[in-house]
């Protein structure tokens, strides 16, 4: 057993610093242990092998849909992609898998530049600008406007407070049932809900013979086909699909690749002389874009330091053994996929952001179940490709555009566990003055 305090458990350890905490505990006690927050009990399963284990086997030993029953309950469907396993999660991933890949994203890279910029051209210069909640609405202006044909601004602050109460109160139950019943987040369910009715009536109306079919009308098709599969409830809920993967991840991952640049002058200057070669002759195409170099091993330390995904709850589906140990059928696991990148035996130095990491004469992420930022296993993220060129050409863009401080310039990073880490909102940034 980790240890912990009467009641609270493991809890505040795992609060303040996850990826340390447990760090921490597999380095005194192993590859498997016992954790307890509050009233509920975990088995971890941590460490490389752990993860070549999920990746390789996770598919006849692990199950889901435990983990996001509350969940399900409060959306009041029958299922969503997260909650589904075996056929039925490849059945339902696939019209995600096609609106959300690598290449989908490079489709859009004009629009994807657009946002950002108009975002830039609304701050204000020599004044603080929120860090997490700035990139946050770009974000979700792109994943939006990409995903679902449909930019949600006029719904964002309803979006954060739905997400994230919903979130802390039936994922993972770290506040109390209360809050669903107050004004603030009953008003947010209700606005979220008109959201996902006028998404699903453009597709089925004036969106219907769209050249390039996105996530909703993939999911019509599918809901079409099979109604009793994908019922009308759970075509309107699977519009917030993007959301919940993307709402804190992709802002974050771009505010901390921005403080860190600040901290460190020198890479600074490397990535802005990058960004601007890629805007050299306007905006760049897909082929430009792999000359991303410095600005993409940014990203990649970024993801291995803050990972958006940093660990996974499962059910044992079966008994099996790892470890040493029998885990039995039902256990309740928590997979602590990125804690390898904090292993000194990997990543050495691991507390310091070096992106030489990812050079091809060290190339330490690809040692076997290092580097796992978006989750491992058939519930790997199906975004992941997306959000790394949505990231990289936001980060590109301001770099261009922009000449930013930290504001105070003396902030140190401070991190709050939510959906995923992310700075806190004293985080800021002060445009000094526009580049272009």
């Amino acid at each position: 057993m980790a240890r912990g305090l009467p009641i609270l458990g493991s809890l505040p350890g795992v609060m303040g610093d996850m990826g340390g905490f447990l760090t921490e505990q597999y380095l005194e006690l192993g590859p498997v242990f016992r954790l307890r927050l509050l009233h509920r009990r975990f088995t971890v399963l941590a460490g490389p092998q752990a993860n070549v284990f999920a990746n390789t086997e996770g598919r006849g030993y692990f199950r889901s849909r435990d983990a996001w029953v509350d969940m399900i309950k409060e959306l009041r469907v029958q299922h969503t992609v997260t909650s589904l396993d075996g056929p039925d999660h490849g059945r339902m991933r696939e019209p995600n898998v096609r609106s959300s890949t690598r290449s989908f994203a490079l489709d859009y890279i004009p629009e994807i530049i657009d946002i950002t910029r108009r975002a830039i051209a609304a701050w204000p210069v020599d004044r603080p600008v929120p860090g997490v909640h700035t990139f946050q609405r770009i974000a979700t202006d792109q994943v939006g406007t990409l995903n679902i044909g449909f930019s949600p601004m006029d719904y964002f602050d309803d979006m954060i407070v739905f997400v994230r109460t919903i979130f802390m109160v039936r994922m993972i139950h770290l506040r109390p049932a209360l809050l669903l019943y107050t004004p603030r987040y009953r008003r947010a369910r209700r606005r979220i809900e008109e959201l996902c009715r006028k998404v699903v009536a453009a597709h089925e109306g004036e969106r219907r013979d769209a050249p390039q079919p996105d996530l909703i009308d993939n999911l019509i098709a599918l809901h079409r086909d099979d109604p009793r599969f994908l019922t009308e409830k759970d075509l309107r809920v699977a519009v917030l699909g993007p959301f919940f993967a993307t709402l804190d991840a992709l802002g974050s991952i771009c505010v901390l690749m921005l403080y860190t640049l600040l901290k460190q002058p020198d890479l600074m200057e490397r990535a802005t002389e990058e960004a601007d070669d890629l805007f050299a002759n306007g905006i760049p195409d897909p082929d430009t874009l792999g000359r991303f170099d410095v600005i993409h091993r940014v990203a990649m330390e970024t993801l291995r330091m803050y990972p958006p995904v940093p660990s996974l709850p499962r059910t044992a589906d079966r008994s099996f053994d790892f470890g040493g140990y029998t885990i039995p059928e039902g256990e309740s696991l928590i997979l602590a996929t990125t804690l390898p990148h904090n292993l000194p035996e990997i990543f050495p130095d691991p507390e310091r952001f070096d992106i030489e990491r990812y050079t091809a004469e060290r190339m330490e992420h690809r040692q076997p179940g290092a580097f796992a930022p978006w989750g491992v296993g058939p519930h790997l993220c199906p975004g992941d490709g997306f959000a790394e060129v949505c990231i990289a050409l936001t980060v590109a863009t301001v770099l261009h555009e922009v000449e930013l401080a930290l504001d105070p310039p003396n902030y140190e990073l401070k991190l709050i566990q939510g959906l995923g880490p992310r700075p806190d909102d004293r985080l800021k940034f002060r445009m000094i003055q526009h580049r272009r």
